[in-house]
């Protein structure tokens, strides 16, 4: 959408821009864009198109080498090991899978970083992503064919599901408000520490050095504090070095301690959904009395494929319900297919969904083999 002025081009909560001057005319919008080509040469990039060169670039390598450390890893475990693995701390199977498990989940937030891809919002971004995820993990179906197994749905990988759907809903926010550098430290930090709450406090397990894991739990905690501190003061040195910031800096002051806040708040609640996965994968391996081999967890990956693409089936009906029914924020009714923005936003948020699904299956797979 273009504008007549700078004045009249308004922003909605949404992240759509649209023209708020009823003065408007095509015939002005033309002027306008005539202006702004002049003013660049034919060879220049503005920074944004450089910013999502580079972005979607870094995303292809990203893709492909997150896709060929899991599909070498798992390949050739079910082609090699075969099904039965005694757990050990010193598999290399396990090791692997811990080592590609922590390499795909460092690319799940790169699709954030291009630009235009927050303009439709966290909920459908995340749906997207849902996409993504669910696909990778139904996977899991086909290969259970191939090796002669019953696919069987179990409970846990449903539950697991929506809480990974709240896990990545919060981490998006948190994401968006804090950065893609503090905000996963500060939810990593708490799943570690929510995971290991459940460990202790519900399923048994017994530390074995006390006083060395009240050390490391204290490490983890000053750590969120500091990261937290550093991104307020970030914020609000960006803020104060406006060119736009002559008076009510106290109302900006708390407009980014209020921001900082909300971010740290979603990155606290995405921390304690991701860390509660673990709970519903123990449920699952307690439930079955030979313990979980290559077709307990291939069941539980396609359980938890299934019904993640089955609920977003029904956050995307019910925001398309909503679109259709009110329009997107800003914009009012009459809102199109168009504005769900396919290739800005539908296929980073799926590339985010297949990391997001790669990191998950190798987790498990360390889980098997590393106890």
């Amino acid at each position: 959408y273009t504008c007549s002025s700078p004045m009249d081009r308004m922003v909605s909560p949404g992240g759509y821009t649209f023209d708020a001057s009823p003065e408007g005319s095509p015939r002005d919008n033309e002027q306008l864009v005539l202006a702004e080509d002049s003013m660049s040469g034919p060879g220049d990039d503005s920074p944004d198109d450089l910013e999502a060169r580079k972005v979607w670039q870094f995303l292809r390598i990203s893709s492909v080498l997150g896709m060929v450390l899991f599909v070498a890893l798992w390949g050739s475990w079910l082609i090699f090991a075969g099904p039965k693995a005694v757990p050990s701390f010193s598999s290399p199977y396990g090791w692997g899978a811990a080592l590609c498990g922590a390499v795909c989940f460092s690319f799940t937030e790169v699709p954030v970083k291009i630009p235009g891809s927050q303009q439709v919002g966290a909920v459908m971004f995340n749906a997207y992503c849902y996409v993504g995820n669910g696909a990778v993990n139904c996977l899991a179906i086909p290969v259970l064919w191939v090796l002669g197994e019953p696919f069987v749905f179990h409970l846990p990988g449903l539950l697991a599901a929506l809480d990974n759907l709240l896990v990545q809903y919060f981490a998006r926010q948190a994401v968006w408000l804090m950065g893609i550098g503090a905000a996963p430290a500060c939810w990593g930090t708490v799943g570690i520490l929510t995971s290991f709450l459940w460990g202790t406090l519900v399923f048994g397990d017994r530390p074995w050095a006390p006083r060395l894991l009240i050390i490391g739990l204290v490490v983890l905690i000053m750590g969120v504090v500091l990261v937290s501190v550093s991104v307020y003061l970030s914020k609000r040195s960006e803020v104060g070095n406006s060119p736009d910031l002559s008076n009510g800096s106290k109302v900006s002051d708390r407009r980014v301690r209020f921001g900082v806040l909300l971010g740290l708040g979603s990155a606290l609640l995405a921390g304690i959904c991701d860390g509660s996965i673990i709970a519903f994968y123990f449920v699952f391996r307690t439930q079955r009395e030979t313990g979980t081999g290559v077709s307990g967890m291939l069941q539980y990956l396609g359980s938890f494929g299934i019904s993640t693409l089955l609920m977003n089936c029904v956050v995307v009906g019910v925001y398309l319900g909503v679109v259709h029914l009110v329009g997107l924020p800003g914009r009012g009714r009459g809102s199109t297919i168009k504005d769900l923005r396919l290739r800005q936003c539908g296929i980073p948020g799926m590339l985010s969904g297949v990391s997001w699904a790669q990191g998950n299956a190798c987790g498990v797979l360390a889980s098997h083999h590393m106890g």
